[in-house]
Parts: structure tokens; sequence; C-alpha cells
């Protein structure tokens, strides 16, 4: 079952992307969404770099959609079994210098860390779920305001 769920994404995506087109707006986002065969959409927001929204697969179960702007790529996460495995997210943030990293956890279709900067700060991260480079990086001491 878990490996046809797989790959009705796999073909899911594979259509979106032979579609693909740059999306601009929400309209456009939730569309895009759409086509690709997901119902129910909800909190649509743009963050990261990306057009973030909660929907759900035609087999019932709740996803996590990214969409690139640039590309309209979609992609599909049901948690973190479908996201870059932890222990190479941790290893890609000490490759980038980052170190004492911690509160590592898979949020919203992105990867979430707490950890010191080279500079010994220490910094909020959000990481792309399947590369695992660093998207944003805010100072654990600036309010969220």
């Amino acid at each position: 079952m878990r490996h046809a769920f797989f790959l009705s994404i796999a073909l899911g995506l594979a259509a979106a992307s032979a579609h693909a087109a740059p999306v601009q707006d929400a309209a456009q986002a939730l569309a895009a969404v759409k086509q690709a065969g997901y119902v129910a959409p909800y909190e649509l927001e743009f963050k990261h770099g990306y057009w973030s929204v909660e929907a759900t697969t035609p087999e019932g179960l709740r996803v996590d959609v990214l969409i690139n702007p640039q590309t309209g790529e979609l992609l599909s996460f049901d948690g973190i079994s479908t996201a870059l495995p932890r222990n190479q997210v941790r290893a890609a943030l000490e490759a980038a210098g980052y170190h004492r990293v911690r509160d590592l956890e898979f949020d919203d279709g992105f990867w979430e860390a707490e950890a010191n900067n080279a500079q010994g700060r220490e910094v909020e991260l959000v990481l792309h779920p399947l590369t695992g480079a660093v998207l944003a990086e805010r100072f654990d001491d600036e309010d969220d305001d």
C-alpha cells in the first residue's frame, strides 16, 4: 500500500512537472495543487522561498506540499518518512559549519533546527526538505515580530 502511495506521488509529480510553469501568486499555487490531484488545500502561504500548503491526496492522506515558484515543481511530504533523513540533515549542517545542532524537527514540509553558527551565535534554521540546504537563518535572540 505504501509503495502504491509513493508511486502515485511520483506519477503526480512527474505529471505536474511536465506542465509546470512559474507560480507567481496564491491563485496559481492553488491551481497547481489541484491540477496535481490534491484536494482540500488549506493554510496556503509563501515562506522560505516556496509556496506551502497542506492538502489531501486522492487516497485521503494529509500531506505538506511545497511549490517552487520559479519552476512550478511540487514536492509532497507525508511527514519525515519522505524527506531527507535526520542524520543526513545533521551532517549537512555540520558540513556547512554549524555545531551543537539541536531541536531538529520536520514541520510543515521543512526541516527546522537550532544550532550555533561558525561564529558561535545561536541560530534558528529552516532547511530544504530534500537537500538540507539552509533556506533561512535567524539569530535565536531576535524577536518574532
